[in-house]
């Protein structure tokens, strides 16, 4: 089947690979100038800059009504036979972004070593994620995060949030962790092959995400940032807006860490 469909695709000039996955391929601007990455997985942002659903919707076969070379390359398989497009292309999408609902994971507990899942360590109003590494003075020591955040996690419990930090790195041996954790009132998850990092584009230790009780993240960014002698305290500030439903008034902040100790191959590629 898959000799015949390249036989198709090349009668059709299509330079179309269902490893790749792009049914769009051929989809350019003048054909498909108003469908978004989102809703085009497999469009390209620059060769699909905009596609609307119903231009494009993911550009898959009998979908891809703004790609009719594309379309008549699904039809013509051999039997009629249609390739479902979540198997035939890869998304575009290699992060989360803001407003994405996060999936489901499960990462080692220090303490317990076992592994645990996101989903029973959420809080009833919502969950922080804080990248996490003993070694980094922005999180420990005189000038680090550690101490604000003991005290944030304390306060934001009590008020349905529950603060989550995770080791992503291959710096601390799990010994080191284990004696560190030890000190604190956080639950810390050891991601040893920095793959939850990685699904979040986080670059930074104490780089914080916010969940709302939806398990979508309304905040990325800095914990707090210094400004004179107080805090910029924007953590704080989203989780407020959570607890009082509303969308966070600033969703995103710039801060400065320690770069995280990639496992190696898992360093996301932008």
């Amino acid at each position: 089947m898959i000799r015949k469909f390249a036989v198709v695709v090349a009668s059709l000039g299509l330079a179309l690979a269902l490893t790749t996955g792009s049914w769009a391929e051929t989809c350019g601007a003048d054909k498909a100038a108003s469908c978004s990455a989102e809703k085009a997985a497999a469009c390209s942002a620059e060769k699909a800059a905009g596609c609307t659903a119903e231009m494009a919707a993911g550009c898959g076969g009998d979908k891809a009504e703004g790609c009719p070379v594309a379309k008549a390359a699904a039809e013509k398989l051999v039997g009629g036979d249609m390739v479902a497009a979540d198997k035939a292309v890869k998304s575009a999408k290699k992060f989360y972004e803001l407003g994405d609902k996060i999936a489901d994971f499960s990462a080692v507990d220090i303490r317990s070593d076992k592994e645990v899942a996101l989903s029973k360590l959420a809080g009833e109003k919502g969950t922080v994620i804080i990248f996490w590494n003993q070694s980094c003075p922005w999180v420990v020591g005189p000038r680090g995060a550690e101490e604000r955040i003991k005290a944030f996690a304390a306060k934001y419990k009590e008020q349905g949030i529950n603060t989550i930090a995770i080791d992503a790195g291959i710096d601390n041996t799990i010994e080191s962790i284990k004696g560190h954790a030890a000190g604190h009132n956080l639950t810390l998850l050891a991601n040893r092959d920095s793959s939850i990092a990685a699904k979040f584009n986080a670059s930074y230790t104490p780089q914080t995400y916010i969940l709302d009780k939806d398990m979508k993240l309304v905040y990325r960014g800095a914990f707090d940032v210094r400004r004179g002698d107080s805090y910029a305290d924007y953590a704080a500030q989203a989780v407020e807006d959570v607890i009082a439903g509303r969308e966070p008034a600033v969703k995103e902040a710039k801060g400065t860490g320690c770069t995280i100790k990639w496992a190696p191959g898992s360093k996301p590629e932008v």
